[in-house]
């Protein structure tokens, strides 16, 4: 687990992202709920009901709920060097998220220690400034692949 501050510990493209120093962020969405699917019913006039057809896996909703946060750890109460490392955590989530980019590999350890992995890739974020160094972050995410990959070692 990446960090002990959260349920399920969580990596995206090799990168730590739950550091509570730097960057923090929550799975809330995409664990439990099943991967929307395509395809729909054959409605014939003349049937009573529908007929069933085939549905195909299409994309896997995922969200991310954190934030980003400036701590300096050389001075015990130091402002300007709070924000000059909250500028670079800032920087380095929207280069980690970056909507332009292809799929990565999040990674999620769950409770019990096993590991699950998906590629995703980032639909949009939602960001709600709190202070000078400290924002919220919600990230919208999804997959194509129909289901996570359980990791094996």
């Amino acid at each position: 687990m990446t960090s002990s501050a959260a349920v399920v510990g969580l990596s995206y493209r090799g990168t730590d992202i739950q550091d509570t120093d730097g960057i923090f962020l929550e799975i809330y969405r995409g664990l439990v709920e099943p991967v929307e699917v395509r395809g729909q019913d054959l409605i014939v006039p003349a049937f009573a009901g529908q007929i069933v057809r085939n549905r195909q896996g299409h994309r896997l909703g995922i969200g991310l709920r954190g934030w980003i946060r400036g701590v300096d750890a050389t001075a015990p109460i130091d402002e300007a060097g709070d924000r000059s490392d909250f500028a670079s955590n800032r920087t380095a989530f929207r280069a980690l998220f970056d909507t332009r980019l292809d799929p990565g590999a999040l990674v999620a350890t769950l409770e019990d220690g096993s590991s699950l992995t998906i590629d995703a890739r980032t639909l949009n974020v939602i960001s709600n400034q709190v202070v000078p160094t400290f924002v919220e972050v919600d990230v919208e995410m999804e997959s194509v692949d129909p289901d996570w990959a359980v990791v094996t070692s």
